[in-house]
């Protein structure tokens, strides 16, 4: 008899561990945090409220203790450690300008460290200010700044037919 109730004791605790992994691993659970309060923090803050489902933004870090309107900004970016432990972030968004590449692999580093997973926007939309495509050739990312109307073969089959019926 006792040895029954231990097997059904180490299922249930088997159980409840299972199900609180996996409620951790569901991405409703999932704290994000995100580095920098600019236009690409604020546009990531819309979408992720958009998409609950995709996780919840707990706040932003920033080089500025203060926010604007629904911007939560908790702390600085030497903060993160500290905010990561407090509020149990799962990832941290970090949406700086790219230019500032110490703080960026200090802000990764850290993250690392600290059990969060880290991603870094490639913030080119304030760099170029128009649409462009990003492809990865060999591992290497390649920003394409505009589509060229020609790229395509419609296009480009009617451009070389006026040029031959009208060139002579």
């Amino acid at each position: 008899s006792d040895w029954s109730s231990d097997v059904c004791s180490s299922d249930l605790t088997f159980l409840i561990h299972l199900v609180i992994n996996r409620s951790r691993q569901n991405p409703l659970n999932r704290k994000i945090l995100i580095a920098g309060a600019g236009k690409v923090g604020k546009a990531l803050l819309e979408y992720y409220e958009r998409h609950p489902y995709l996780g919840t933004v707990i706040g932003f870090l920033d080089s500025q203790r203060e926010g604007s309107g629904n911007v939560l900004i908790l702390g600085t970016f030497d903060d993160f450690e500290r905010i990561a432990e407090e509020r149990h972030v799962h990832e941290l968004i970090i949406t700086t300008r790219l230019n500032d590449e110490e703080t960026i692999q200090k802000m990764i580093k850290k993250a690392e460290h600290s059990g969060v997973r880290p991603s870094v926007v490639a913030n080119y939309y304030t760099m170029f200010r128009r649409n462009f495509e990003l492809e990865i050739l060999g591992g290497i990312p390649l920003v394409n700044i505009r589509e060229v109307p020609l790229d395509n073969y419609v296009p480009r089959f009617w451009k070389r037919a006026f040029d031959i019926a009208f060139s002579s």
